[in-house]
């Protein structure tokens, strides 16, 4: 499996240039409300034409034109062409597989399953059926892990990488990802995001260490999460991914110390509060960051700002409905494969952290 820095972008040619591919978003919660369905209206290969609903119609009053189903199964009836699963975790395997075995396309939310051999078996259906299989891992354009990818020739060989995805949240949600679940917590929620930037900048590691804590009262799954990768060629790598509920004063968001020079990135991409406040992706701006959350670069000539390279969600969206018009799954920047790995990633970090030990891949 190759691995690389790609990431396919608005100004990318031939974007999504044929017939607008109809598709259904399975779900109307947060991530659906938040990130997939405005991302899905905006872009232009995409036509938005169904959401899954069990009771409401709470879709149809944000997005008139669509059709609400009360099943996967009614849409599956449909002429809907790609289907996007914006369900609870644990239901993402055999969801997916029903998907797959309909000979449709498939884009599931992370975490893309809950363990690593449900991945594989929705990865060899994919093939099978010859359809695009992928995960969202929209982070893979978030302004600062763009911005590193400008800049990382500067830092030499990378020696250390640290990334954390900290939040405030001391009181425990009544919503299922609190609730002791397959798929549940913080190591399934975020953790995937962390992963995957890692391995896309890496490659697939070694061995894992992972540290799982439960610390605000009440909690009933892991809200603090330390993930280690090792790669057995480059002893000297240093790579921790961390995530956590309980950090009210915010650190860096991104350190990266290289043979040459060191890049620090302070804040979260904007574009999650953007479109929770109702933004359009794509539109002037978007994706811009304040000065404040920009990189700092030092080298032997001294320490710099970069601007941020804009974020950019909507190019996840934009080559997903490239590779279904051109029938082409193996140029997806988030190949199934990929999402794969990052599970079995995730899965070592939960082994490791019962264990007390280091997890070999």
């Amino acid at each position: 499996l190759k691995f690389s820095f790609l990431v396919f972008s608005a100004s990318s040619p031939n974007p999504a240039m044929g017939t607008p591919v109809k598709t259904g978003v399975v779900g109307f919660g947060m991530a659906a409300q938040t990130f997939h369905c405005p991302l899905i209206a905006a872009t232009a290969g995409l036509d938005l034409a169904y959401i899954v609903q069990r009771t409401s119609d709470t879709g149809k009053e944000k997005y008139p034109a669509v059709s609400i189903l009360r099943s996967l199964t009614e849409l599956l009836a449909t002429d809907c062409a790609l289907v996007v699963l914006a369900t609870p975790s644990s239901a993402h395997y055999e969801q997916g597989k029903e998907v797959l075995r309909a000979g449709k396309h498939l884009v599931i939310d992370k975490p893309f399953t809950v363990t690593a051999k449900e991945a594989e078996e929705l990865v060899a259906l994919a093939k099978e059926k010859g359809v695009v299989l992928t995960a969202f891992q929209n982070r893979r354009w978030d302004a600062g892990f763009l911005t590193l990818l400008q800049e990382k020739d500067k830092l030499g060989m990378i020696t250390e990488y640290e990334c954390r995805f900290d939040r405030y949240r001391p009181d425990v949600a009544v919503r299922w990802r609190e609730d002791p679940l397959p798929g549940s917590g913080i190591l399934y929620d975020l953790a995937p995001h962390l992963v995957d930037q890692g391995v896309a900048l890496f490659g697939p590691p070694s061995a894992v260490r992972g540290d799982l804590r439960v610390q605000r009262p009440g909690a009933k799954v892991d809200d603090y999460c330390e993930v280690d990768l090792r790669w057995d060629d480059r002893p000297g790598l240093k790579v921790v991914l961390k995530a956590s509920m309980l950090v009210r004063s915010l650190g860096p968001h991104l350190v990266v110390h290289g043979t040459e020079g060191s890049l620090v990135k302070i804040g979260l991409d904007p574009q999650e509060d953007a479109l929770k406040a109702g933004g359009i992706p794509g539109s002037p701006g978007w994706g811009a960051e304040p000065e404040p959350h920009w990189s700092t670069v030092t080298t032997r000539d001294g320490t710099t700002t970069r601007t941020s390279v804009p974020g950019n969600y909507l190019a996840y969206y934009e080559n997903v409905a490239d590779c279904v018009q051109r029938g082409a799954p193996g140029d997806l920047v988030i190949p199934p494969e990929h999402a794969a790995l990052v599970i079995r990633v995730v899965e070592a970090a939960v082994a490791s952290s019962a264990a007390g030990a280091l997890v070999r891949l």
